[in-house]
């Protein structure tokens, strides 16, 4: 399978970013749609020092080796993009993501092993956000002619205090799929849009369940 790496990743993820935190939420053309406040499904990290780590099944790396980097990237921009919410007030980021996946990469030994085991070797936080992502693709299902992404995983968040760490929230079968209204997928789109749509649906769909955003509807 092609791979896309680097700068190409970089400029497609920084385009969604964008688009993403400039209205993170489709909105209705009709005049008559109403706004609707989602809230936070997790509100335990105001005030506390935060850290994101995907882990991505090794063969999903074989094929996508940026997806584990570029999905902690996009989840840990998008909340301290909203830092000032409510939920999140006061929060700090004391780890960069790139760090994060360097001490994963540097303990192989770890993988594979409950998280709340070695979660608090992550120095310095009180809470980590936990991605696990089990299926990626950026191809159809009939046929690799046609593109379509799809990821799905699941969130964990854990409290870290006294040198143990617990699981207080978890969030199963999360799942995105770009495009959303072409099951089949499509011929006339770059693989690299594919991925960066992708992770960037499922990044926004992570990062909301810790803050209250706005959708409108009829």
């Amino acid at each position: 399978m092609r791979l896309y790496r680097g700068k190409t990743f970089g400029l497609v993820l920084l385009a969604i970013l964008a688009a993403t935190l400039g209205g993170c939420q489709l909105v209705s053309a009709v005049g008559s749609a109403i706004p609707v406040t989602v809230d936070a499904e997790y509100t335990g990290l105001k005030a506390q020092k935060v850290a994101v780590m995907c882990w991505v099944d090794r063969g999903i790396r074989i094929d996508y080796p940026q997806l584990q980097l570029d999905t902690a990237t996009f989840i840990q921009t998008q909340l301290t993009s909203h830092k000032d919410d409510s939920d999140l007030k006061k929060s700090t980021w004391p780890w960069e993501p790139r760090s994060v996946v360097r001490f994963q990469r540097e303990h192989p030994e770890l993988e594979g092993r409950p998280i709340n085991e070695y979660a608090q070797r992550i120095t310095g936080v009180t809470r980590l956000i936990y991605i696990e992502v089990d299926q990626f693709s950026t191809r159809g299902d009939e046929t690799v002619q046609l593109k379509r992404g799809r990821m799905l995983g699941r969130v964990k968040v854990l409290e870290i205090a006294d040198g143990k760490a617990k699981i207080v929230y978890e969030k199963q079968n999360l799942e995105v799929a770009f495009p959303p209204d072409r099951p089949d997928g499509v011929l006339d789109m770059p693989e690299p849009q594919i991925y960066g749509q992708t992770v960037g649906l499922f990044g926004t769909a992570v990062a909301q369940l810790f803050y209250s955003y706005q959708i409108e509807r009829k």
